[in-house]
């Protein structure tokens, strides 16, 4: 057995922490208004509309928490119109797709008919794995794909969800999602596309490579990029492409239902689109600038639909914001020299100069998850931290005096807390079943399953008992 003394603490590999830690959830229910917006749109957003939209999250303040289950206000007698000519448009175009093909075949119904309209919103993670799967997807293929039963459907659907760090909140959209998917008869696959390293989250580089690996694997015409902590409130939202990119979560709960005007949030186009588009840019690490710099690029190619505000409401799962995915000081001058590019070249960055490795593929009951690693040094990107080497011992750390203790994270975002602390000392981390335990000195370990991860340099200098 290994100690490693300090003037207060020590590290014994056999010792039993006594304290606890509870977790109290505070909630507050608030009460949203529904938007006034009727009418089918079409996009025609201004350059001043986009960058309008990053800012909305500073301008407008943190999320409001809500009640886990939320009943969408209905429909306004004056409303249903819109909704109707919403979907006489989709029947039309639906037919004229599949009036080119000249074989017999049985084809779903453009619209189908056991759609619900207002859909309950549930943002309790309050079930495995198991009890999701035996709700909503006991039919659905392993890696997650599903299609109907006794008809064809005219389109193949590759949902991508880029997640770190955020798997209670993939549970909780997917067993929200599955069934929506299913009531408007689309055959889809979902691919959840994690990134590994670097620990500062590129979401869009992730995007580009989960379109990329999903189109090894599935071959779809459409692709859907949804944000994991988006849940659509009305299913006649039909979850599709058309002629156009369209915007989907155009009017969110977290800031009152008016229409957020950008290309982000859960978005569809073409597969020939996004190719066309070169995907997502892959300069932007940290959170903020993708949707707006995507936004600019789909513009150049065709109009942008916007869904009917009626039905593109979406609900947000609360969360506080990731130690790996900060607000990017640099993403409006990111933006306005994607803009300026863009104007001057059709040559920008994308789909096609992403170097990356693939490090898993798990086919999972409810969908397909890819882990890649991003090779930044491709990318021009340098880390602003240094990456620091650790030694490995056996135990957990709960000690409240010593350590500051985060839930639901992975071993690298754990790590990368470690790594990037500024202002204060890390001496070190423990982690276990998503638990993560950042350490300002050495600490007594309980014996549970777990692991404690001491920095080299802090290691070396502590001296071994007698």
């Amino acid at each position: 057995m290994v100690k490693i003394h300090s003037t207060r603490f020590a590290i014994i590999g056999r010792r039993r922490c006594s304290f606890v830690l509870v977790i109290g959830i505070l909630v507050i229910v608030s009460i949203v208004s529904q938007s006034g917006i009727t009418r089918f749109q079409q996009e025609k957003g201004t350059e001043e509309s986009s960058s309008f939209a990053t800012e909305m999250e500073t301008e407008r303040g943190p999320p409001k928490v809500k009640p886990h289950i939320v009943i969408p206000q209905p429909v306004r007698d004056e409303d249903m119109e819109a909704i109707l000519d919403y979907h006489r448009l989709e029947e039309t175009l639906c037919r004229q797709r599949i009036g080119n093909v000249t074989t017999e075949v049985n084809w779903c119904p453009c619209v189908p008919a056991d759609l619900q309209g207002r859909v309950t919103i549930n943002t309790a993670d309050d079930e495995t794995w198991s009890e999701i799967v035996e709700r909503v997807g006991t039919d659905v293929s392993s890696g997650g794909e599903w299609k109907p039963e006794g008809c064809v459907a005219y389109s193949r659907v590759a949902v991508v969800i880029p997640c770190r760090d955020r798997e209670s909140h993939l549970r909780v959209l997917l067993r929200h999602l599955v069934p929506i998917l299913k009531r408007q008869m689309v055959h889809f696959r979902i691919f959840v596309a994690d990134q590994r390293f670097p620990m500062i989250f590129n979401k869009a580089a992730t995007m580009d490579i989960g379109f990329l690996e999903a189109a090894k694997r599935f071959p779809f015409d459409c692709v859907i990029f949804h944000d994991v902590d988006l849940l659509l409130e009305d299913d006649r939202a039909l979850l599709r492409c058309g002629p156009h990119p369209r915007h989907y979560a155009r009017a969110l709960d977290k800031f009152d239902y008016g229409l957020y005007p950008t290309f982000g949030g859960v978005v569809s186009l073409t597969a020939d689109m996004f190719r066309r588009a070169n995907g997502y840019s892959l300069q932007y690490f940290g959170w903020g600038g993708e949707d707006d710099d995507m936004w600019r690029r789909v513009k150049k190619l065709s109009e942008i639909h916007g869904m009917p505000a009626v039905v593109s409401r979406y609900s947000t799962i609360f969360h506080v914001e990731d130690a790996t995915n900060l607000r990017n000081p640099k993403r409006h001058a990111l933006i306005a020299d994607g803009s300026r590019r863009s104007e001057n070249s059709t040559d920008t960055d994308g789909i096609s100069d992403v170097v990356y490795d693939i490090n898993d593929v798990q086919l999972r009951p409810l969908f397909t998850r890819i882990e890649a690693d991003i090779n930044v040094t491709a990318l021009g990107f340098r880390l602003e931290h240094k990456v620091h080497r650790y030694q490995k011992v056996s135990g957990f750390c709960h000690d409240p005096d010593v350590a500051a203790i985060t839930s639901g994270i992975s071993w690298a975002s754990c790590r990368f807390l470690c790594d990037s602390t500024v202002g204060q000392t890390c001496f070190g981390f423990s982690y276990a079943a998503r638990n993560c335990a950042i350490l300002r000195t050495v600490c007594n370990l309980s014996p549970m399953t777990g692991w404690t991860y001491v920095k080299e340099e802090e290691f070396r200098s502590l001296k071994p008992s007698s």
